[in-house]
């Protein structure tokens, strides 16, 4: 058998066809094993806005047991209390999550309230302690690090008790 060419403005690298990603100064990068990192997403925040978060369990995870959900709405509930954003609605499933959230404006945190907050998210003071109270505002008023932060403590748990890896939605 011989080797197939590749189609126009492509190339084969290790037997895959490579399509070429973007030109900088003439020198065509690649998106497989590219030198250069990815391109950052466009992050458009708002200072007030409502937010419907949802997610979905890993497929190869078992659908989640009562005492899981408690869990994890216990989790739910403290985290909301230290994030500056209000729970409008909430719905646990057997294997999804849907939140619905309103965020507020990050001005409404005082530098002491933030870092109050987030001392008491973190056990270790020194990882609160080495940013400015400013950080602080701006992380307990984001979406995402709330988002972040619940699933991946409630994966973490889940992952303990089930003796498994990796992530869990």
């Amino acid at each position: 058998m011989g080797q197939t060419a590749a189609p126009p403005g492509q190339s084969f690298h290790n037997n895959q066809v490579v399509i070429p990603f973007v030109s900088f100064q003439g020198q065509t990068l690649f998106w497989y094993n590219s030198p250069m990192a990815r391109i950052a997403r466009t992050y458009i925040k708002f200072p007030s806005a409502h937010y419907h978060i949802f997610t979905h369990l890993a497929d190869e995870l078992p659908y989640l047991l009562p005492s899981e959900k408690e869990h994890l709405l216990r989790l739910l509930r403290r985290l909301v209390s230290l994030f500056n954003l209000s729970l409008l609605a909430y719905a646990i499933m057997g294997n999804h999550i849907h939140l619905v959230v309103k965020t507020h404006p990050e001005d409404q945190l005082t530098d002491q309230e933030a870092l109050r907050r987030a001392l008491a998210l973190y056990s270790n003071p020194a990882v609160v302690l080495s940013r400015p109270s400013s950080y602080w505002r701006s992380r307990l008023s984001d979406i995402s690090f709330f988002a972040k932060e619940l699933f991946q403590r409630f994966a973490q748990w889940r992952n303990l008790r089930l003796g498994r890896r990796g992530h869990g939605f």
